[in-house]
């Protein structure tokens, strides 16, 4: 015999789990994403001549606003630069070029 109360809970379990999974952010945006975002970005801002480098990930911090440090390296080789890129929820991309210290 089946029982219509395990059967109850278990159609509420699903809607719970499909709930959670549709209210989602929208910003969850990967690694990938931001750095490409960041490449656009100085890019654009002609910080850098982007087809002379490839951005290498070093580290990211913050939730609301990722700040990620990246490392652009040379296709021909010579030094390093470092960028700082800020990818705020809005899509708002701030980049600079930090010192070495």
């Amino acid at each position: 015999m089946k029982h219509p109360f395990v059967k109850t809970i278990a159609l509420g379990s699903l809607a719970a789990i499909a709930s959670l999974a549709i209210t989602a952010p929208a910003f969850a945006q990967s690694t990938q994403d931001n750095i490409k975002s960041c490449r656009t970005a100085l890019a654009s801002e002609k910080l850098l001549d982007m087809d002379n480098y490839r951005l290498k990930f070093k580290s990211s911090k913050g939730n609301r606003t990722k700040t990620l440090m990246l490392e652009a390296v040379p296709h021909a080789g010579g030094e390093r630069i470092n960028v700082l890129c800020k990818v705020s929820r809005g899509g708002k991309v701030e980049v600079s070029l930090p010192q070495a210290g």
